[in-house]
């Protein structure tokens, strides 16, 4: 018989090691659980929850009129550290709107407010774009807020950032 697998030894090892796996299983959840900035207070939920028919009706205009967002991000920042952040806006035909007021916002998806926010350059054909400050990879909330003759439309992205 082997030194080590004599019962007095057997035993005590058993319940180490699974003092050790619980330890480790422990600290492995923190660290994920903190990773991405863990749950966030929404603020000012009571307000949001009243409001809720209001904001959906933005949040739906878009697919209302038929249009279509598409975001497209560098895949490299900028010597600035800012990311290029191109939006094309497109109709129920698929040409492009031009002439809109247009705010992009960086949402994390598990903060309430902005990360990042500001207003998108028209070249044309309904194409706009902007640079944003994007400090980590991982999966970010693009919204595209817009103003038109017909009332504001707002559409909310979610995209997986790299490097």
């Amino acid at each position: 018989m082997s030194r080590f697998t004599r019962p007095e030894f057997v035993w005590p090892a058993a319940v180490v090691s699974l003092l050790l796996f619980g330890v480790g299983l422990t600290f492995g959840v923190l660290y994920f659980a903190r990773s991405d900035g863990g749950a966030q207070v929404i603020g000012d939920y009571y307000r949001q929850g009243v409001a809720w028919d209001s904001v959906a009706a933005v949040r739906d205009r878009a697919a209302q009129l038929g249009w279509q967002v598409q975001v497209t991000i560098s895949a490299q920042p900028g010597s600035d550290g800012r990311r290029t952040v191109e939006t094309t806006v497109t109709d129920s035909t698929g040409a492009g709107i031009e002439g809109l007021r247009l705010e992009i916002r960086l949402f994390s998806p598990a903060i309430d407010r902005p990360v990042a926010s500001t207003g998108a350059v028209d070249e044309g054909l309904g194409r706009y774009r902007t640079a944003l400050q994007i400090d980590r990879p991982g999966l970010w909330d693009i919204e595209v807020a817009g103003l038109t003759a017909e009332g504001p439309f707002r559409v909310r992205i979610r995209r997986e950032i790299f490097g």
